[in-house]
């Protein structure tokens, strides 16, 4: 992924900060006036300090819902996480530090889609229950409390 790529090439996001509003602010701010923003660039900004500070934008938007759910919900001791930010190592991994929970990484990376094809198994009884869907779901890994990259 290039991102990564260009996100390992500086230390730091160095004072750049990026606002992910490009239809307004979503869960959990609600404001739908609210515009994208780049902030902090200087003479010395390199290609990957923003790299990193929209990665780092998309941590903190996570973590917030995070937070969110948890309030409502509880905090279990895991979560599940898919789709494609959830192929960035450097977004799962300060997610984790973060919120505090380990967090498994799911192979694939369609887990709405294959979370519907599990159901249809189910009810054309290609599985006997729940319990054997969760026998073929494939983990990619489990990321545990660590360090944080984020400065």
């Amino acid at each position: 992924m290039i991102l990564t790529v260009l996100q390992k090439t500086v230390q730091n996001s160095a004072g750049v900060s990026f606002v992910p509003a490009f239809n307004g602010m979503e869960v959990p701010y609600r404001d739908p006036f609210a515009g994208t923003s780049l902030f902090g660039i200087s003479l010395s900004t390199k290609v990957g300090h923003i790299v990193r500070a929209v990665l780092e934008s998309q941590t903190f938007i996570s973590h917030h819902v995070l937070n969110l759910i948890f309030d409502y919900y509880g905090k279990p001791k895991k979560i599940r996480v898919d789709g494609g930010a959830s192929q960035s190592l450097f977004i799962i991994e300060n997610l984790v530090t973060l919120s505090e929970i380990e967090i498994e990484r799911s192979k694939c990376v369609e887990g709405s889609l294959m979370g519907a094809s599990f159901l249809a198994g189910l009810g054309v009884g290609l599985y006997n229950d729940l319990n054997d869907i969760k026998t073929n779901v494939l983990l990619e890994n489990k990321l545990s409390f660590g360090k944080l990259w984020i400065y």
